[in-house]
């Protein structure tokens, strides 16, 4: 496959900015070893076209945050990309002003916890 551009949203350095991932095959490994260094990710559907690639246990670790303008925080370091009918991920051409003025940086000392609920069930014997 070719090369795949992204727009990165990096809190720590509150950033964001267009990179690119080179000789991108699988968008797995790509995450885990070059962007995210995350074990694990998880996709959040932005806009009906746009999807934003996202370290699954942000969360879980000392971190930094931004959001939204619809209120949704996420932690740590992300990317954005555009998605086509058949949900394939594909160059990101969104105007990164406009990502600018639609995200916010989180104060410093800010902390999401992550809703974790453990309800027994109730088996028969």
């Amino acid at each position: 496959m070719s090369d795949l551009k992204i727009i990165v949203i990096d809190p720590h350095k509150k950033e964001i900015y267009y990179d690119v991932i080179k000789d991108f095959e699988d968008i797995h490994t790509t995450l885990i070893n070059k962007k995210l260094n995350s074990r694990v990710f998880d996709i959040v559907r932005i806009t009906e076209n746009v999807v934003l690639f996202i370290d699954d246990e942000g969360l879980l670790y000392e971190n930094k945050y931004f959001k939204f303008i619809d209120g949704r925080v996420f932690a740590g370091k992300s990317f954005l990309c555009q998605v086509d009918d058949n949900g394939d991920v594909i160059d990101c051409s969104n105007d990164i002003d406009l990502i600018k003025e639609i995200t916010q940086w989180m104060p410093d000392d800010h902390v999401e916890y992550p809703m974790i609920e453990f309800i027994p069930l109730d088996i028969p014997k």
